[in-house]
């Protein structure tokens, strides 16, 4: 999905089809694997440039799993990076923020 969700109009079909909730479960089943977090996270990054997706990402969790997967891929500057990346992009949602920060994310960045 990650390369899929560069396309506008694939981001809008990833979301109508529950791709993003399947993206942020499949992050919480497979922590250990850095690739598949990797991944997730810049697909959420991309797919969390419209308001709309941005609301479905909070509302499943999504930024909560973003900052998990940081705390637990510390040692993976590419995590680190694209978790950054994408809540910057997240936290231009004023729903997103408070998710952000109500999760412990000032700190999880602060460590990255």
């Amino acid at each position: 999905l990650f390369n899929l969700s560069f396309d506008h109009q694939n981001k809008e079909l990833i979301a109508e089809n529950h791709g993003i909730e399947a993206i942020i479960e499949a992050m919480k089943h497979f922590p250990a694997y850095p690739n598949l977090q990797h991944n997730a996270i810049c697909a959420l990054w991309n797919l969390g440039g419209s308001v709309a997706n941005k609301e479905r990402i909070a509302s499943a969790n999504g930024v909560h799993t973003i900052i998990q997967s940081m705390d637990k891929n510390r040692d993976h500057t590419h995590i680190q990076r694209s978790a950054l990346g994408a809540l910057r992009t997240l936290s231009l949602h004023h729903g997103a923020k408070n998710h952000i920060a109500q999760h412990g994310g000032g700190a999880s960045t602060l460590h990255a």
